[in-house]
Formats: structure tokens, sequence, C-alpha cells
């Protein structure tokens, strides 16, 4: 693969985009599938992951697709080439957007002019899930008794949105150097990323503690120093780190930067001066405008900083990112000092109350350098920045060529490595398995590598980094800028499985792999276990050297996954209506639920659809009837459970009224013709003895007719036998039923003529 490359230079070191809140995507967000992390290794315009759900998927299925174009694009225009979609979103900080369509649409957006890529909306996972995990900070806070309580960190960037649940409790003071404003504020979102990555202080809503910050006790001070688009000068900058300084901080966090430097440029040297002037440690990104030499920008490239590289997380294959900028400065100074996660990093999202969007740069690496930090503060508050920029270089794990480089720096950080030191326990943190190789390969040659993937590690991350020594070669100057670069020796790779099957080098961005050419890399979460053979050979003929990094498997004491918690809602309850009102007071009591592996943050309780409320116990109100009640239970990492619980509210017993018949009367009708007819009134009583309107009486006659009435206001009524022959001597009338507001009884019936039994009565032929 031949390579030719642009440098671009950003002001914020981050892409970030909206993660879709599963409540309120039309179609859920997708985890992206193994192995294809952001790839698009066949170019056809389909992202890997996606491409292996389009070949199951009917056309008429539902998909949310991010689509990337380079040139003239935009929604409006793919739209129009492959009919009308929903658009949820056009992203400013990247040339793309957010839509639902279906598959075939999805695949015809592929086809559009100007159109890069389209891939599906994965979800992101949680730095301060994995990552706090995976590189020991979480561990350390558990086993040192920290959370950063006491330290004050400046984050300078965009602001950050104290209305935000991560950052509700925590922003102690702000400084605005864009606006002059007073209240915080973030016209952005960056800095509200930034800031929850460090201090986050997990507490709101139902998932808050997924999002935790990795020193959640810290101080934030906020100093806004860049605008709504991500921009700021020197001086505006210089204003803010001046405020910093003023208001006593312990730590400067800074995600920004302005292009290639010798360390020397007034911002590096205000940068410089926090450290050997004021004492306070300086955490800067490195930049995103790697993988070639001499890339680091400025503040990262100033000599005392402690300068930030962006990896991956260990769960998608660990190797360092190709966007990650690399020394030395333009000074020669070896630079960056360390490596951190920065990939699909998940985090607050700037005015919104609880939504978060996922970021990928440097920029999200430093915050968790600067976390990691605060925690080192609080054990040993006394360790001057010198002493902090050792510990964590000599602690980190190695990786490129042994000792200190200009592309991994002192290695990955080791946040339990780190901590335990300063704690004066020193153990070193928990990472995959890893081997380093550095070889070369001749003119026209092919260089083979074989190593073995353990059955035990069937199914877990690998990751492999390939970084090539060279130099590059400018191929196209304009106005003496060189726009075009190619970095020779040109090697590619090929990665051969142990079913057969053959991958070429990828990387998980826009680009091959970086800006200049310099990186080749490899990475599933989800290897085959067996012999792996690694091939390297020269595009056009010159080989060179290299050295490759490959991590496999899981950590091997990692902690163990998170066990859900479990959830229980009380026993079966039966109460009784208690008032004869409608509704029931009733408390749920879910006080039995646990978490064999961490806390419970919150409790929840639904009826259907109908949320009934939040708590541990809650009173509730319930109608008569029967009820199942869920409650579902999350622990401090997001986990759930549900149990539910049936309560039965009895309505109260029928009032002790009765009505009966009081009187039962017979007449008789002689009629022409050898004929004649009866009638029976009815007289209908309460138990009081009053008499009862509206009654509806039933008799049955021994001529087998069925009759009825109603009783008026008096609580009288009568009923008819049809006309009888004289052959008929008599007919009797028997009350089977009477139908009133109270309940009928029998049992009550009295006759005071003595005519009758008080149900029947017999009329006699006149």
């Amino acid at each position: 693969m031949n390579r030719r490359r642009r440098l671009v230079i950003a002001t914020i070191f981050a892409v970030m985009i909206p993660m879709a809140p599963a409540a309120a995507a039309p179609v859920p967000a997708q985890d992206a599938a193994p192995g294809a992390f952001h790839a698009d290794s066949n170019r056809n315009g389909l992202s890997d992951s996606l491409e292996g759900r389009l070949n199951a998927a009917r056309a008429q299925d539902r998909f949310e697709v991010i689509v990337t174009w380079r040139g003239p694009a935009n929604a409006a225009a793919a739209q129009r080439a492959v009919g009308p979609f929903t658009v949820l979103k056009e992203f400013t900080l990247i040339d793309g957007f957010l839509a639902s369509v279906n598959a075939g649409q999805a695949r015809a957006l592929s086809q559009v002019s100007g159109v890069f890529r389209v891939e599906e909306n994965f979800t992101a996972q949680a730095t301060n899930y994995d990552t706090d995990r995976e590189f020991g900070t979480e561990q350390s806070r558990t086993d040192f008794g920290i959370d950063g309580s006491g330290v004050k960190v400046c984050v300078v960037d965009t602001g950050a949105d104290p209305n935000h649940e991560q950052l509700d409790s925590n922003i102690v003071a702000f400084h605005d150097s864009i606006n002059g404003l007073a209240n915080a504020y973030d016209d952005q979102g960056h800095g509200s990323h930034v800031a929850a990555t460090i201090a986050g202080d997990g507490t709101g809503g139902p998932n808050a503690a997924m999002y935790q910050g990795i020193a959640p006790g810290a101080s934030l001070y906020i100093a806004k120093v860049l605008d709504g688009g991500g921009s700021g000068t020197t001086a505006q900058i210089i204003d803010g780190l001046q405020w910093c300084v003023a208001q006593g901080v312990n730590i400067v966090s800074a995600s920004l930067g302005g292009g290639p430097s010798d360390g020397q440029d007034a911002l590096a040297q205000a940068f410089d001066n926090l450290v050997t002037d004021h004492g306070i440690t300086a955490i800067a990104a490195a930049g995103n405008s790697g993988d070639g030499p001499e890339s680091v920008e400025t503040p990262g490239a100033a000599p005392n900083v402690l300068t930030v590289g962006a990896s991956s997380k260990m769960k998608d294959g660990l190797h360092l990112a190709p966007f990650s900028s690399r020394g030395p400065n333009l000074a020669g100074l070896m630079k960056p000092d360390v490596v951190s996660p920065g990939i699909a990093v998940a985090s607050a999202q700037a005015n919104t109350t609880s939504g978060y969007v996922y970021g990928t740069g440097t920029s999200m690496a430093t915050p968790f350098t600067a976390g990691t930090v605060a925690l080192a503060l609080q054990l040993d508050p006394g360790l001057t920045p010198a002493q902090v920029k050792s510990l964590i270089t000599s602690t980190a794990h190695d990786a490129g060529m042994p000792g200190a480089d200009n592309n991994w720096g002192s290695g990955l950080v080791d946040g339990y490595g780190f901590l335990s030191t300063v704690a004066g326990s020193p153990t070193s943190g928990n990472f995959p398995n890893h081997d380093h190789v550095a070889d070369s390969v001749t003119n026209n040659g092919q260089w083979s590598y074989t190593f073995n993937v353990p059955s035990e590690a069937a199914g877990q991350p690998m990751g492999i980094t390939i970084l090539i020594d060279g130099e590059g070669k400018c191929t196209a100057f304009i106005f003496g800028i060189c726009w075009i670069s190619e970095w020779s020796p040109d090697l590619d790779a090929r990665l051969i499985a142990p079913d057969g099957s053959m991958s070429e080098s990828r990387c998980p961005l826009e680009f091959d792999c970086g800006t200049t050419g310099v990186q080749e890399v490899f990475y599933t979460t989800s290897a085959q276990a067996g012999t792996y053979t690694l091939e390297i050979y020269p595009f056009e003929g010159t080989g060179g050297p290299f050295d490759i990094d490959i991590f496999t498997g899981l950590p091997g004491a990692s902690p163990p996954a998170n066990q859900a918690p479990m959830a229980d809602a009380g026993p079966n309850q039966t109460v009784g209506d208690s008032d004869g009102a409608p509704g029931e007071a009733v408390t749920l009591d879910g006080s039995g639920s646990s978490d064999p592996d961490g806390t419970i943050v919150s409790w929840d309780w639904t009826e259907g659809a109908t949320a009934l409320g939040s708590g541990e116990t809650l009173g509730v109100n319930l109608g008569d009837g029967v009820h199942t009640i869920t409650l579902t239970v999350t622990d401090n990492l997001g986990a759930t459970d549900t149990d539910t619980v049936t309560v039965t509210v009895e309505a109260p017993p029928a009032p002790a009224f009765s009505v009966h018949v009081g009187d039962l009367d017979v007449s008789t009708l002689t009629l022409p013709k050898n004929r004649w007819s009866a009638s029976a009134t009815v007289t209908v009583h309460d138990q009081d003895g009053a008499v009862v309107s509206g009654a509806d009486v039933t008799f049955s006659l021994s001529t087998g007719e069925t009759v009825s009435c109603t009783t008026n206001a008096v609580g009288v009524c009568t009923v008819s036998s049809p006309e009888l022959k004289k052959g008929t001597k008599s007919v009797i009338f028997t009350v089977t039923d009477v139908v009133a507001s109270e309940a009928y009884n029998p049992g009550s019936n009295h006759d005071p003529d003595g005519d009758s039994n008080g149900t029947s009565i017999t009329a006699t032929q006149p």
C-alpha cells in the first residue's frame, strides 16, 4: 500500500460523537463486531462490522449509521442519491452525519460520490469502566482508599457544563478568558468531556456510576481558554494559566495544542513555568498529528510537561493509536513521556444533564493521566512535578524499543504500578502477554514471524503494532511548505490466522495508517487459538528495519468481570382496603437486594410501563385488585437485575344490607268465554323493613311462564298470569329473584297476611 499523507494540525485533540441514548434512539445503538473496529479492510466504503451485519440483513431492516465524506457531499445530496431517510444529527467536528436508513440504503450510500465511509453507530464503552479497571486505577482506589480528595485540578479547555450529573458537585471555580462571563458553561463540549474523565463524581441517574471519573473526589477549577469553535490564542491560554496559578491548583490538564515546537515558544514556556516556578504538575496532550516524527505539539513539546500519547483499550486489542503524535520535539527532545488509553472514550456530553459522548484522541488520554496523578497526590501531597514524572514513567509498562522512545514514550501508564509505588508497596499492574520483536526485511524480500495464541486465550483480544524505522520524503512542496510526503521504506504487512485466513494491516481512522506510513496495525477483540504468521515485505522493493509489539490475551490476573446485582422485591403481599375508599397505602421493600462485588446505586419500581418511584423502600397507594410490580436494581458499574412482587389489595366486604319479600298477595279476574286470570302483588323491604323502590322482581308461574316487574316508590309491583281456561283450577306465583342495590336475602322473606309462604302464593279459579 503506497501511502501519501497530508499533515493536519488541530487545536483540540479529539473527535467526539454523541452516543445514541437507548431510550430515545429510533434504532438502538449497535456494538461493533469483533475484529472490525472502525475499519474498511476491503475499501468498499462500508465498515467491516456494518458490512457483516448487512450480509445477514433483509433490505428493509433498519440501521443507525454514521456517514462521513471527503469533498463535495452532504446529507441532502446523499438523500437525493439513495432516497429519503432520517438524519438524526449532522456533526460539526467531522464531515459527516448520523442517520437511520434501511439496509439497501446503507449499501447505496457507500457508493455515493464523495462519501468516504458508512459505519454503524456502535455503542461505546465507558472509559471509566474499561480503562479504569484495565489500567489499575479502579483497584488502586479500593486498595489505597483514595479518590483524589483534596487535590485541585485546573482544566484549561472549552469550559465545563455545571449542570451535567458528573459535574454538578465538583466545579469549585470558573474563569472565562474568551467571553469574560462569570458562570461556568461549555459552548463546545470538549472541556466537559475532559473534566468528567478526570473527576466525574459518578452520581446522578442510573448509569452515572458507569461514567465516573478516575479521581471522583478531586476539585475542578475550570479555565475557559478555547471558544465555541475549539480555538484560543496563546494570550488567552496564558491568561487562563495565570488564573490557575492564583487558585493554588496542584495539576493543570491541557488537551490542546498549536503545532510542532522546539519547546521554547511562549505557550511552552508558560507551561514549563507552571512546573519550575509554581510546583504545579502540568499534563498535556501529545497531539493527533502522528505518526511521523517531530509531530508532537506545543505545549506537549515543553521539556518539563508530562506529555501523553494515546493507545487503545486492552479489550480492543492493545495497540498504539496511529494518530498519536510522535517525538522528538523540534529541538530533539524525546517525547511523548507516556501513553494512556485514548480511543473510544466515553464521558459527559455538555448541555445535557445525563448525556454522554465518546471521543477519540490524545485529548482523552491526557485527562485519564491527570486523574491518575490526582490519586497519587492524595497519597503523597508532597510529590514534586519532577517526582511525579519520574515515578509515572519508571513504572510504565515498556513498549516499543527497550526504554523510552519517540513513539510509546516510556510505555503504557500502569495505574496500579504507579500508585502502589507512591503508597510504598510497589506492585506492577496486570497487562496482556507482550512480545517485542526488532528486525529488518531485505530489499525485495519477505520477513516472517510466527507466534502462538494458547487455547486459554481463544476469543480474547490481540493487538499488533508495527513501527518502521526510516525517514519522510516530501513529494509535493507548495509555497515552501511540504503538503504531501511518503515514508521510506514503505513496508506492508499481512497476518495469516490459524484457520488460514489472511488480513492486511489496518488502522482505526480514516487514513490507512497514521499520516506518514510509519505504523501498521492489526487488532481483534476475539483471537483464534493456534499459530499466527506475521509477514512483512516492501511495497516498492526497498526494505529496512522495524520493531513490533504483540499483545495477546487479557491481563493474567485481571479483576473478575463485574457480577450483576441480585434484586429482591420482597414477599408477595395481601392487604385489605381499610376504609372503603379507592386505593390503599402499601410499602414496597427492596432491602433484601444485594450485590456480590459492588454497590447497588439505584432501586426503581414499575408497574407495567408506569414508573412508581425510586428507593430501597417506597410507599405507594394502590387501587383494589392484583398488582404485579417490578423492581430493577443497578450496581455501581451499570449492571442490573429485576424481581417482581405481587400485591393484592382486597376490596372491602359488601355492606350488611339485604332486601326481601315483605308481602305477597294475589287477586283473580273472571273473563269472558269461560276464562280467567290472576295477579300477584309483591312488596319489597330492606332489612330494616323500609320499602325498596326500583327493585326488579322475577316470578315463575306454575303454568310455565316467567314474568317480572319493578317496584314503585312504595316498594310495590304487580304481575299477571296469561288468560287461563276454566279447566285450570289454580296458578302458583313463585318469586325467584330480586335484583336491587343490596343483595337479595330470601331467608328473610315474610308474609303478614299468612296467605303465602313468603316466596310462593297460589291463586284459585274464581
